[in-house]
């Protein structure tokens, strides 16, 4: 078999890549083929690497998170997938986590989202 894997800076782009046919196949996270498909581009999942979602949620014993409103004022770190923000959604105004974002190998601050 002859394979020629490539490994991009960006996450997003070996959807794009295949979107555009300079790919035959793309490893990705499922969100991310959610989100390619709601933006118009043709690509759909054909196989899954393990039966299970991989994204944990993730914190310092000391932090004191045992659950949702133990975000309450906390700092968030996410990938920058927008479906992500929704961990704040449902938050008071006054009390939503501060998302950190990281696209595209850039750190970026971004307020939480919601109503």
């Amino acid at each position: 078999m002859d394979v020629q894997p490539q490994v991009p800076s960006d996450p997003s782009a070996p959807i794009r890549e295949v979107a555009a046919g300079r790919a035959d196949l793309a490893v990705s996270y499922e969100p991310e083929v959610l989100l390619a498909q709601e933006k118009g581009l043709d690509v759909e999942a054909v196989a899954a690497i393990v039966g299970q979602p991989l994204t944990s949620l993730i914190s310092l014993p000391k932090g004191g998170i045992e659950g949702a409103s133990g975000l309450q004022g906390k700092t968030v770190g996410t990938a920058g997938i927008p479906y992500q923000s929704e961990l704040s959604a449902d938050d008071p105004p006054d009390g939503r986590p501060s998302l950190v974002g990281y696209r595209g190998g850039q750190r970026r601050a971004q307020p939480a989202s919601g109503p």
